[in-house]
């Protein structure tokens, strides 16, 4: 795709023109050709178009002089300093009726826009990532793919960047980061096996340029890895352990920021079998991997000076003679047993073995785990915002600033520590399910067990990795939740460092 910016429309493709309630056509007077122009005001006057939110107009001009088509975006009562949501909203919906139309060179008249914005090289960047996001579509297994893409864009406008085809570049890239993450979730689970997630995350960090290290089945006994194995035994698909590196602070090789992604490529919730209706959508239950294989690829390609470690315990929870059972005792890598009340909360026993690991194998120094991981988080929340618990307060407040960026959102819940009791077992130190009632912060009580004191913050995206109600820029399927909020995370703690 290109992005250009020019102070004049270019050919004779398409105008879109966004524009808020109080609009003054006038005030692009200087961009548009005068023919167009006249035809313009005089439609808009004889038409009374209001621009109020979500209307649009196509218009379709035909004279000697001109052949053209022009549409009008109303934005409603807006005319406001724009922030990232307005500006990504904005973009999705132009790349949406430029793709309805099969537009595919456009000029878009933006100098009322640019100019009240923040960072003209942002503005573009961010076009660049929506634009992008917008333009993903999961059709790998269809005989007949999509074959429209938007090639060219101009933003009319007096405004310039020095640097045009790199900020247009980094735009692009950082919303295929987020598509990586789309891609991976929306993959049936015969097809992403935790062997093909591996090779998968090899694949991206080739790419865009992050060490990945997988580590096999014996590898992970190897490592005591004991409920991360548990949970995987009952599948004929081995496990994998997948660990990528980002150095980009040598100067503090201690400081290390930790990702652990839940990466259950699919998880019929073993001997406690979940209902059969909705079971299909288990394939999302690595979300909390694509999560993080997408931010290190966001990360990577920014080169943000700071030093990441992400960690993903890979395998399936399923039935067989060999899988673990309710009332099992088993072991955990950090030596704490655990009392199986339910084999269907499993994947907090592969996260706890995957922070473990990183604390004791990487030194990681901050634990961020991001996990499709309770039910309770759905109901609590649904897919609008995603659960947060943590035991850092300024984690979470830098959290809750790259929600400006993200156009994400994220609630705290809290852990006091009496719903720690929840997991307290008879017959073990933990047990893995506290029961119905407070079901989410119990699994994130569970976890914060084996933090060791780190600063630590933990992200259930189980309401929010996949939706079936998309936005403009975000497919029905996978979402890509959390690569932008927990890059613009990772940024912020880099420049408060």
């Amino acid at each position: 795709m290109k992005l250009q910016l020019n102070e004049k429309m270019q050919g004779d493709f398409p105008v879109v023109i966004p524009a808020w309630e109080d609009f003054d056509l006038n005030e692009v007077k200087k961009l548009i050709p005068a023919s167009i122009f006249k035809m313009l005001e005089t439609w808009i006057s004889g038409n009374e178009f209001s621009w109020k939110k979500d209307s649009i107009e196509h218009i379709h001009f035909t004279n000697t002089k001109e052949d053209r088509l022009i549409i009008l975006i109303g934005l409603g009562k807006i005319k406001e300093s724009l922030n990232y949501q307005l500006l990504q909203t904005l973009f999705a919906k132009i790349y949406q009726i430029a793709s309805q139309k099969k537009i595919k060179e456009l000029n878009v008249l933006m100098e009322h826009w640019i100019t009240q914005f923040e960072d003209t090289e942002e503005f573009i960047r961010l076009a660049a990532q929506t634009f992008t996001e917008s333009a993903y579509v999961f059709d790998t297994f269809k005989e007949k793919k999509n074959d429209y893409l938007l090639n060219k864009v101009i933003f009319v406008s007096e405004q310039s960047v020095e640097s045009m085809p790199l900020v247009v570049q980094n735009g692009i890239r950082f919303g295929e980061a987020v598509n990586v993450a789309k891609q991976l979730v929306n993959e049936p689970a015969n097809e992403m096996t935790p062997r093909k997630l591996a090779e998968m995350a090899q694949k991206t960090g080739n790419s865009f340029d992050f060490e990945v290290k997988v580590y096999d089945e014996k590898k992970i006994a190897s490592f005591g890895m004991e409920a991360f194995i548990n949970v995987a035994k009952g599948s004929d698909n081995q496990p994998r352990l997948i660990v990528m590196h980002h150095k980009g602070d040598p100067n503090h090789p201690h400081d290390i920021i930790g990702l652990i992604g839940k990466g259950l490529t699919f998880d019929t919730g073993g001997y406690n079998l979940k209902p059969g209706e909705g079971m299909g959508n288990m394939k999302n239950d690595m979300g909390g991997a694509a999560a993080v294989i997408g931010t290190m690829a966001a990360i990577a390609n920014a080169k943000l000076p700071v030093n990441v470690t992400a960690v993903v315990a890979a395998c399936e929870n399923m039935i067989s003679g060999r899988a673990y059972r309710p009332g099992d005792i088993i072991n955990s890598m950090a030596g704490k047993t655990i009392e199986i009340i339910s084999t269907d909360a499993e994947g907090r026993l592969t996260l706890i073995d995957a922070i473990h690991f990183a604390l004791k194998h990487e030194r990681i120094s901050k634990i961020i785990d991001i996990a499709t991981l309770t039910g309770a988080a759905v109901v609590a929340l649904g897919g609008i915002r995603t659960a947060v618990m943590t035991n850092d307060q300024s984690l979470f407040e830098t959290l809750t600033e790259a929600e400006k960026y993200s156009n994400e959102r994220f609630w705290q819940l809290p852990t006091d520590e009496e719903y720690a009791e929840l997991n307290k077992s008879d017959v073990a130190d933990l047990k893995n399910s506290g029961g119905r009632w407070g079901g989410a912060i119990a699994a994130g009580m569970f976890i914060k067990e084996f933090i060791q004191d780190h600063p630590w913050m933990h992200i259930d995206i189980a309401g929010t990795a996949m939706t079936d109600k998309p936005k403009a820029w975000q497919q029905k399927g996978g979402t890509g939740i959390a690569v932008k909020s927990l890059f613009y995370l990772v940024k912020l703690l880099a420049e408060k460092k």
